[in-house]
């Protein structure tokens, strides 16, 4: 076993729990790994929200805030009630942007963040990558979102998944933050307009075990031309959610639903 590939803590998944930890983790001089797929950080669909406690807990900076809200428009059985607080409650970025800082952060703080790592294989103390590479741990994080290796490898299963999807509407002119609860149209979930500068995300929550429509996607994007969106423009994206929580620590081994 080579000393360069055994590390504290690796750490699969470089989104916002898996750069957060790496962070921490780093600055407590612990040799941390964060090990991304993909190409770059905080590549995934995503409306873009930040509450009063996402701040305190990762301490957003100004820089990759787009727009602040001190209001809401809550739309219920064909009424709209507007929320409104003395000062900011709620704030939109785009997910990229918090990545790229997250990033910055976390290599400030001593982490390895390689890219273009996959990891396809798990065992008790290593992690075995799609180029043949072998990294060995002494504790392994996973961050690695819905469809996560680590859950696989651990046994939990994937009982309680439900989605997102929205488009990016690029020439936005919606300036206020909405949430809309239609159970007839999408069950227990709802839709949302998050502006985010000149782009707005529009888009809604579904959960396949409620949902009142058999094409979900298609009432979704009704919902949209209903409101001006002409859904043939713009981004679509969407992602699976888990939210089965089924505990974190597991020996050596930590989860991040």
């Amino acid at each position: 076993m080579e000393t360069g590939n055994v590390y504290d803590v690796i750490i699969i998944g470089a989104g916002p729990a898996g750069l957060t930890a790496g962070k921490v983790l780093a600055s407590r001089n612990k040799k941390v790994l964060i090990l991304e797929k993909n190409s770059i950080a905080g590549d995934k669909p995503c409306a873009g929200g930040l509450t009063l406690k996402d701040f305190k807990k990762i301490r957003v900076p100004d820089s990759v805030i787009t727009k602040e809200f001190k209001s809401a428009n809550l739309h219920l059985d064909g009424h709209c009630t507007k929320f409104e607080f003395n000062t900011p409650w709620i704030w939109t970025c785009d997910r990229k942007d918090i990545g790229k800082w997250q990033l910055e952060e976390a290599q400030k703080a001593g982490a390895i963040i390689e890219f273009n790592s996959e990891v396809v294989k798990i065992d008790k103390q290593s992690v075995f990558l799609r180029n043949g590479q072998r990294l060995f741990y002494k504790h392994l994080i996973g961050a690695d979102g819905s469809n996560s290796i680590v859950r696989r490898f651990l046994g939990l299963k994937f009982e309680k998944v439900g989605a997102g999807m929205h488009y990016l509407v690029t020439d936005s002119k919606f300036d206020e933050l909405e949430v809309f609860f239609d159970y007839k149209k999408f069950g227990p979930t709802y839709a949302w307009i998050f502006p985010r500068g000149e782009i707005a995300s529009v888009g809604v929550g579904i959960n396949p075990k409620f949902s009142k429509s058999d094409n979900v996607k298609v009432e979704f994007d009704n919902w949209c031309q209903e409101r001006g969106i002409d859904v043939k423009k713009y981004k679509f994206e969407s992602a699976l959610i888990n939210y089965d929580y089924q505990g974190v620590e597991f020996g050596n081994i930590f989860f991040s639903r």
